[in-house]
């Protein structure tokens, strides 16, 4: 006896009225109530594309809730390099007198900690990004790639603001000249941003299994900026 088949469907439909679920093609869309209409949402065609919109998820929601609850907000992320900058420029441009000879000494002396504060809090916050993490990962399985480089993304977020913000001040001021060799600079933050995204994976590995990776590279990032100094 032949079979009768679903309106729509190429799987037959049993007595039971069961259809074979394994001959049904994989659906490319999933249903989503919008009030009192129902819209198809197209799945990602990819895995590429699924973890590249986790990813953008993820970093956008860290760097909502780093602000989330500060009366100051964003200016926090101010406050540090603001600090740091006005240390440096007192003990190098005031007491030591380094930076006279030197052309836009004080705009150079910004961008530095400005790419400092980016490389340090970048990194700091990816070595403790998996473990941080762990709950998540319990309840859903992904690259756990996405969690490190999530976070580095939530940083250069803030970077760009800054460097947005000393470029947008000091140009107008006639304090910063903008050449031709200026158009290296999104080649040299590519460059540091490898860098980065490498040293940290490494690190959140290792992180997971050693906790005194965190210890070992604080260490060095405080001896590293007293060498800098020097």
């Amino acid at each position: 006896m032949r079979l009768p088949r679903a309106v729509g469907s190429a799987a037959p439909i049993w007595p039971s009225g069961h259809a074979f679920l394994n001959i049904v093609p994989r659906p490319t869309m999933t249903i989503a109530a919008q009030g009192s209409r129902l819209e198809a949402i197209p799945r990602p065609a990819s895995v590429l594309q699924r973890n590249v919109n986790l990813l953008r998820e993820l970093a956008v929601t860290q760097f909502k809730l780093k602000y989330t609850g500060s009366a100051l907000g964003y200016v926090w992320s101010l406050v540090k390099p603001a600090m740091l900058f006005g240390i440096m420029y007192a003990v190098f441009s005031v007491l030591l007198r380094a930076g006279s000879s030197t052309p836009d000494f004080t705009v150079q002396l910004l961008f530095a900690i400005v790419i400092w504060t980016f490389f340090t809090e970048s990194t700091v916050v990816a070595v403790n990004s998996v473990v941080a993490s762990a709950n998540l990962i319990r309840k859903a399985y992904f690259p756990r790639w996405i969690i490190v480089v999530a976070s580095i993304l939530t940083a250069l977020m803030t970077f760009l603001i800054n460097a947005a913000l000393i470029i947008v001040i000091t140009v107008p001021l006639g304090s910063m000249h903008l050449g031709l060799r200026s158009l290296a600079a999104p080649l040299l933050l590519v460059e540091l941003l490898m860098l980065i995204i490498g040293l940290s994976l490494l690190l959140s590995s290792l992180f997971v299994y050693y906790r005194d990776v965190g210890h070992i590279w604080a260490l060095r990032r405080s001896s590293r900026i007293s060498a800098t100094h020097s």
